[in-house]
């Protein structure tokens, strides 16, 4: 884990959390607040039942638990990235 704003190169799936979230996690909290990633490398798990349809990037997810309160209205943006794992061609002739 590493704390950065910007994705390191080859970098498959990355978020960036506002330095504002550190307001929601006070430094002495008997509840621990935590932010918890989930990481999702196997794209089989999430597979379509449509013909022809399939996932292109990887699965990420951040949970948040134990915050002293809820976190809404962000000054600052939430940034997710995922690199696609085939070249997208739509719209590419």
């Amino acid at each position: 884990i590493f704390i950065n704003k910007y994705p390191f190169n080859g970098t498959v799936a990355f978020i960036s959390l506002p330095a504002v979230l550190q307001q929601n996690f006070p430094e002495y909290d008997q509840n621990q607040p935590r932010i918890q990633f989930q990481f999702y490398g196997n794209s089989l798990l999430f597979k379509s039942s449509r013909p022809g349809q399939i996932l292109n990037t990887f699965v990420v997810s951040a949970s948040v638990t134990n915050a002293s309160s809820p976190i809404t209205d962000l000054s600052e943006e939430i940034k997710v990235t995922l690199l696609h794992l085939s070249p997208n061609t739509l719209g590419k002739e």
